[in-house]
């Protein structure tokens, strides 16, 4: 999930490059700090994207914790 947000990000921007580079990292610190260097950021294409990424995002994340519950069989996504 950590790739998600930025790797979006940077599609958004039409930054391919970036986005490129930031799926082939393992850290996610590095992946958030690349998604910072994004080209040509545009605020307006941010704003009227950011809530339907976000949400997607979230989405994603909890849909990922409860089918990891379900096939190994534990109890991790209480917090949600």
């Amino acid at each position: 999930m950590n790739i998600f947000f930025p790797s979006v990000y940077t599609v958004l921007m039409e930054d391919y490059e970036t986005a490129d580079y930031i799926l082939t990292l393992d850290d996610p610190r590095e992946m958030k700090q690349q998604g910072r260097y994004v080209r040509d950021f545009d605020q307006k294409l941010w704003d009227e994207n950011c809530q339907a990424i976000v949400e997607k995002g979230n989405i994603a994340k909890v849909y990922d914790c409860f089918v990891l519950d379900n096939i190994l069989g534990e109890n991790t996504c209480e917090k949600f």
